[in-house]
């Protein structure tokens, strides 16, 4: 497998990363708006670190996507 080809496998790879982890971050969302009336304290604060931590993981993702991206244009 040549570099090129490892490079547009990993950015394949963080592409459904990013939808997928996209998508739990509109769930939570849509389940927040669904259930607000029933929120305790636990359950927000639980929540809000959901949706914390996807957010951290998004931008994780897609800073080394445009890492990678950068790698590729380099290589061609």
């Amino acid at each position: 497998m040549s570099r090129k080809d490892r490079i547009k496998a990993k950015l394949d790879l963080l592409k459904l990363l990013i939808v997928a982890f996209l998508t739990a971050l509109f769930g939570v969302v849509s389940f927040t708006a669904l259930n607000y009336k029933n929120f305790d304290l636990l359950l927000t604060v639980l929540v809000l670190l959901g949706t914390f931590s996807l957010i951290i993981a998004l931008a994780y993702f897609v800073k080394d996507f445009n890492r990678h991206l950068d790698e590729l244009e380099k290589e061609k």
